[in-house]
């Protein structure tokens, strides 16, 4: 299931207080070694350090990579491009445009600017490099680098459609809900119905895709 909202925003916030600057550090060592090394890029591996704190690696597996982290997303039916879209605190900010390969958390966002914080900021030197909060406008020429996001956030009290995780479930079969973000509108991963709290349709697949994320309309 994905984790509430505050629970991925305050872990993020959390990091942002311990301070960690360099490498090697408790990120690049809780991920592992690269090619021999601990001494590499380490937005990605923060952002996958905070996501296994949230229990939410069966949505976004653990990576080092950004592209990655993008790619699993666009997968798991969690991938939103920017055009059009204001992004909501848990959500994770992907920059892969314009040469540039750079992830952080969502931790605020208005109508006109959002922030994130991010693990391998501050500085080109692996040395210097910290966790930090930054702030984006989106009509700053610096906004032109952000590619997309991956929907983990949103705020549980919103109707419309949520994520919940199946397993192999059978029509009429108790579902345990969790709770996670509005969804409403993306139809690229519908594919079965709640009604008080059992499946009432399913599809073809019979649901055989374990460690999935379905929506749920409700």
């Amino acid at each position: 299931n994905i984790a509430p909202t505050n629970d991925l925003v305050s872990i993020a916030l959390s990091e942002l207080e311990d301070g960690v600057r360099g490498v090697p550090n408790k990120y690049t060592e809780w991920y592992g070694e690269i090619r021999g090394s601990l001494l590499y890029n380490w937005c990605a591996a923060f952002v996958s350090y905070c996501i296994d704190k949230a229990d939410m690696t069966s949505v976004v597996p653990k990576t080092a990579e950004v592209s990655v982290l993008m790619e699993n997303a666009k997968e798991a039916g969690i991938w939103q491009g920017k055009t059009g879209y204001v992004p909501v605190p848990g959500d994770i900010m992907i920059q892969k445009s314009y040469n540039a390969s750079h992830t952080g958390i969502v931790v605020e966002s208005t109508d006109t600017y959002f922030d994130t914080v991010e693990g391998n900021s501050g500085s080109y030197s692996l040395s210097r490099s910290k966790v930090g909060r930054y702030r984006y406008y989106y009509d700053d020429s610096d906004y032109k680098y952000v590619t997309g996001f991956i929907k983990t956030g949103g705020n549980s009290n919103i109707g419309g459609s949520l994520y919940y995780k199946f397993t192999n479930y059978a029509k009429g079969t108790d579902i345990q809900k969790h709770k996670g973000m509005d969804i409403a509108g993306d139809s690229n991963t519908s594919v079965l119905s709640v009604i008080s709290g059992k499946v009432t349709k399913v599809t073809s697949d019979g649901l055989t895709l374990k460690n999935d994320m379905y929506e749920v309309k409700y």
